[in-house]
């Protein structure tokens, strides 16, 4: 029984670190650090200009977000998916 309210505290650790950048779309968390980053190399080295390795990909500032959604839905999808496999191995292992 321990062993199960372990695993469903994971589980509600997990899903909250997960819902965490979701959140993140509709509440303003301030700057990211790629902006923190670029202006650091900005007053390093005044003039830097950056190439441009998105292979002419880029998404647009709506669609930027959503990508990150897309992302974390692929690790719950892989976080449930292993969780469903330790409990299956788990209940085998007790019979």
């Amino acid at each position: 029984m321990k062993n199960l309210s372990n695993r469903i505290i994971l589980s509600l650790l997990a899903l909250l670190a997960l819902a965490v950048p979701i959140v993140g779309i509709f509440v303003d968390f301030g700057g990211g650090t790629d902006d923190a980053a670029g202006e650091m190399i900005g007053q390093i080295t005044p003039g830097f200009e950056p190439s441009d390795r998105s292979f002419g990909i880029s998404p647009s500032e709506e669609a930027e977000p959503w990508l990150f959604v897309l992302q974390i839905l692929i690790g719950l999808i892989l976080f449930a998916i292993a969780l469903y496999a330790l409990n299956k191995n788990h209940k085998r292992e007790q019979r």
